[in-house]
């Protein structure tokens, strides 16, 4: 099927970058905070606040974390999820995915934290996986008492970068000791770095294509892991998915990184992981930051704020679908 011609009317709209030339990371920040959209009053929430976040442990250990919390209603003992934006580990912060964490919160009808984990290449891998989990364990050890939340119903989100964040994040957490979320909800994530199909039939397409992707990861991945990243990066080499929760993998058809996403849902499934995998067959990757103004977008997305609402409802969440 084509792409989606409201899509291509609002990518049409947005500004061109050259990857090939090697952009400024701080320039591509600001402009794509330009070309932010105010937030409807349909995501009117009780109460979002801004705070900083943290776990105990020696000296030099990971900082603190930024991150914004968003509170549906004053309704206490509510689920929790935590939200990885995405932008390539480079781009993305608490502002530019605003919108879209308000729509989580309302859909869930849960408390979200979006995290503001730290960029690429100030900070390269493995910053932000050090943040994602300074994040769970604090959310784990203290987001009952400290947001009157229930931390027996945590899910992790996260779309592209994020949806790598929030997949590592479940591997390590299993790997660690750690309770494990309730659910991992992935919106076309990174989780191999593999030269695949989809990269190349996806080399132009729109928001993201092959140069744009290969320049992102090349800032988050040092030197010496780029041939063979370690599976704290790329949670898709992973020998043994066995014992994680359970998975709605959303990809996109016009998407680089629609393969790897792909390979990743089945690679649950083949360890026994309830999964759904859902392929959106008109859309780009990053879809959802059109959202909000574009309406096939808000259609493509529902089914897996459906499944997000169900799971955190759920003790032993298994999704419908394929």
């Amino acid at each position: 099927m084509p792409l989606d011609p409201q899509v291509q009317r609002a990518v049409d709209a947005l500004p061109t970058v050259d990857w090939e030339a090697g952009p400024d990371p701080a320039a591509l920040r600001a402009a794509r905070r330009q070309v932010r959209h105010g937030v409807s009053r349909e995501l009117d929430l009780y109460e979002v606040v801004d705070r900083s976040v943290s776990v105990p442990g020696a000296p030099g250990g990971p900082p603190a974390v930024r991150v914004r919390v968003y509170r549906p209603s004053a309704r206490g003992n509510q689920p929790l999820v935590v939200f990885f934006h995405g932008g390539g580990f480079v781009l993305g912060d608490l502002d530019t995915q605003d919108a879209l964490a308000r729509r989580l919160a309302k859909h869930a009808e849960a408390v979200v934290v979006s995290v503001d984990y730290r960029l690429a290449p100030e900070h390269p891998y493995p910053a932000a996986t050090e943040d994602a989990m300074t994040v769970y364990r604090w959310a784990l050890r203290d987001a009952a008492r400290e947001l009157d939340v229930d931390s027996t119903r945590i899910a992790v989100c996260g779309e592209s970068s994020g949806g790598n964040l929030a997949a590592g994040l479940c591997l390590a957490a299993r790997d660690a000791g750690l309770p494990p979320p309730v659910f991992q909800l992935l919106w076309f994530p990174s989780t191999d770095f593999r030269d695949t199909p989809s990269r190349h039939e996806n080399a132009h397409a729109p928001l993201l294509g092959r140069a744009a992707l290969h320049w992102l990861e090349a800032q988050y991945l040092p030197p010496d892991l780029r041939a063979e990243p370690p599976v704290g990066a790329a949670p898709g080499r992973a020998t043994d998915l066995g014992g994680l929760p359970a998975a709605y993998v959303l990809v996109a058809q016009y998407d680089p990184l629609r393969d790897e996403g792909v390979a990743y849902a089945e690679k649950l499934r083949a360890a026994g992981v309830p999964v759904c995998l859902e392929l959106c067959p008109t859309m780009p990757h990053g879809f959802l930051g059109l959202i909000e103004r574009v309406t096939s977008c808000a259609a493509a997305a529902a089914p897996s704020f459906g499944a997000l609402y169900r799971a955190l409802r759920a003790r032993q969440p298994a999704p419908a679908g394929r």
